[in-house]
């Protein structure tokens, strides 16, 4: 059997969720200011979209070939005789197959790993937004498609004949479906024809970490890891995610000679073991001696956890504001009161750097200390989110950034958004803080473990407007989806079109220009926005409005050049952008009533057709562009055709401009008459 490793790769280079997951697949730790995960996911992204026929087809998520490789390259079935002699064969001879089992079994991987052996670019496919139906999904031929239909729960019963009938489809058009769901929701039935896979347990932890070093680093290096009484103690219980993130947390503290010492190898797994955060032993005992009578030492290590590398007079303000929320009476009853605050910040793990900023120095405490408070504490997690506002208000921005982002790495390990969605709420009515609300819930809308909760939470904001949201959080909102729609374009798109069509959308139409640019101006987002915005003006809600003035925009912004934008993306083909697309923004800006903030329509075409007589290659898809406008719009027709006939002494305006003029829906419809 060929390894798909190496085999069946495509080039893919436009923008999508694997772009970016993909590169960081093996990573199972938050490291600086990037975000990651492992491959032992559950959360496929992708959603449904209006194309120019107006036929519903599926949102789908391209999975990146690097992503494929990783996921190949570390795959660890937890039966291998079930996986290799019996669900692979059965699938690449039905080409349909199902993995059951509860999320974290390795089942997404499971699937990826079968549907390399296709050979086929893997697309995926989730069932996101509130009016999916797989009847609206279309099986283009040529593909391999992964379908996660967890998050249905029990709904599934009456998807299920529609799922199976997608299934026929895919077959039919020659193309591979993999199914991943819980063994309740898809148990075995013989009229399916699928192959089958059912996934009770994890697989080892051992050999995940193994594969994954081995892939990070060298099998060498992660059979002497193996060796080590300490890591395979560690490593024993763990879930296949854990293991990965242990590999993970090997790769990054890996420095010195290509081959270490047995000294240098000891000391790289002590340090990397510190990082991983084997700290639940240490600190249930800290907890327990303070039982009753230390409450105010827990409440200065929660905020020594949240603000490290703060000011101590900051920090050992906020341990008081928070003390007062827990009502813990403050063991000092003059401010001159108790031990010096070198003793105090000992007392709790924590030391005074020279600068006067707090620092916990054993690697990885803080992040198990936050962990360790949110899991055994939990009727005081409001009033952390809440103190955790005022305690960000106090600090400079790139220290609320920090802040922000711890709270988004615990919910990156947790695999829990609570945390995230709650200090959106809070945080997002304060200007200051926006900045580092908005980066943390954008990163965890693409977050393979937490996108799919954390975009419904967005989707279910944009779609119920409330008179009791500020301004500011509404703006905020905005900001998200045109932060993450750089990466996830069309998810992003179904969001803001909501919003477009708010009664009150004036006092967003900035944020919304703002947030539709930054997904345009992404390569592998504008044949995504020009598509989404061609369908807002034929909807005819409010946004259609927002929709004909930015498509009218872009037709005027070039890109660096003496060009316009979509001019080079058409005559290059480039980005996905289609004649039929640009069609649609020709049509915006001779019909929509917010073509005047761009200028007088006619000169904007006047431009682009001296460009086309200038350009020395093939200027037809521009062409066919106005002609597909013509097509649309018989207003959009007399117009356009008006200003081409301008120049008809050129040849090929002229024949330009009768066809354009054939193409007139009325004149079309006459002649469709008389036959």
């Amino acid at each position: 059997m060929e390894d798909p490793v190496t085999t069946g790769e495509t080039d893919n280079t436009d923008n999508s969720a694997g772009d970016v997951s993909g590169h960081l697949i093996q990573v199972g730790s938050l490291t600086g200011g990037m975000y990651a995960h492992y491959h032992f996911h559950e959360q496929p992204r992708a959603e449904r979209e209006t194309y120019e026929d107006k036929q519903w087809i599926s949102r789908a998520i391209r999975v990146h070939a690097e992503r494929v490789h990783n996921v190949c390259s570390t795959f660890v079935p937890p039966d291998s005789d079930e996986y290799e002699r019996g669900f692979l064969p059965d699938f690449l001879d039905v080409r349909i197959g199902v993995v059951t089992g509860e999320p974290g079994t390795g089942r997404t991987t499971a699937a990826i790993h079968a549907l390399a052996f296709s050979g086929k670019e893997i697309r995926e496919v989730s069932p996101e937004d509130a009016d999916w139906d797989p009847r609206r999904l279309v099986a283009e031929p040529g593909y391999a498609y992964l379908l996660d239909l967890t998050s249905l729960g029990e709904a599934i019963t009456r998807y299920r004949p529609r799922v199976r009938d997608f299934a026929t489809r895919v077959a039919e058009s020659e193309s591979w479906l993999a199914l991943v769901a819980t063994a309740r929701q898809w148990q075995a039935d013989p009229i399916d024809g699928f192959a089958r896979l059912d996934l009770r347990t994890p697989p080892d932890p051992e050999p995940v970490f193994a594969r994954h070093l081995a892939h990070l680093r060298s099998n060498d290096e992660a059979q002497r890891w193996l060796r080590h009484d300490e890591v395979r103690a560690l490593l024993k219980g763990r879930s296949p995610a854990e293991a990965a993130r242990l590999a993970a947390d090997a790769d990054r503290f890996r420095h010195g000679a290509p081959v270490l010492l047995d000294e240098e190898f000891k000391q790289w797994v002590t340090t990397t073991l510190g990082a991983f955060g084997n700290w639940s032993q240490e600190l249930r005992a800290w907890f327990g001696r303070r039982e009753g009578s230390g409450e105010f030492d827990i409440a200065l290590l929660q905020a020594v956890a949240l603000l490290e590398g703060c000011p101590s007079d900051v920090v050992l303000e906020q341990t008081h504001r928070l003390a007062r929320l827990w009502e813990v009476e403050s063991p000092f009853p003059t401010v001159v009161s108790g031990a010096a605050l070198w003793k105090l910040l000992e007392d709790v793990g924590a030391e005074l750097a020279d600068d006067k900023t707090v620092h916990l120095p054993k690697q990885g405490y803080g992040a198990a200390v936050l962990d360790f408070l949110w899991h055994e504490y939990p009727r005081s997690r409001d009033a952390v989110l809440r103190w955790s506002r005022t305690a960000a208000l106090a600090l400079p921005w790139w220290q609320r950034a920090d802040v922000a982002h711890r709270w988004y790495a615990l919910a990156a390990r947790n695999g829990d958004v609570r945390p995230l969605t709650r200090l959106f709420l809070d945080w997002a009515e304060s200007l200051p803080l926006q900045p580092a609300i908005v980066d943390i819930t954008a990163r965890a809308a693409v977050h393979p473990e937490l996108a799919r909760p954390v975009r419904r939470f967005v989707y279910d904001l944009a779609n119920t407007p409330s008179a009791r949201r500020s301004v500011a959080t509404d703006a905020a909102l905005v900001r998200v989806c045109g932060y993450y729609g750089r990466v996830e374009p069309r998810s992003a798109l179904t969001r803001l079109k909501w919003i477009a069509d708010r009664a009150d959308v004036d006092r967003l139409r900035v944020e919304l220009h703002d947030a539709l640019t930054s997904i345009a101006y992404d390569a592998g987002g504008r044949a995504a926005v020009v598509r989404e915005l061609g369908e807002w003006i034929a909807d005819g809600r409010g946004r259609a409005g927002i929709a004909g003035a930015f498509l009218a925009g872009l037709l005027t912004r070039s890109g660096g050049g003496q060009r316009p934008l979509l001019f080079d993306d058409l005559v290059l083909t480039r980005n996905n952008i289609t004649p039929e697309a640009v069609g649609d923004a020709w049509v915006a800006l001779f019909t929509s009533g917010a073509a005047s903030t761009v200028g007088e329509p006619t000169d904007v075409l006047r431009g682009w057709l001296t460009t086309v007589a200038a350009y020395e290659g093939d200027p037809r898809p521009v062409m066919r562009s106005l002609v597909c406008a013509g097509r649309r719009s018989t207003r959009a027709n007399v117009r356009i055709t008006r200003v081409v006939e301008e120049r008809r002494r050129e040849p090929v305006f002229a024949v330009l401009a009768d066809r354009i003029r054939l193409e007139d829906p009325l004149v079309a419809g006459r002649k469709q008459k008389g036959r």
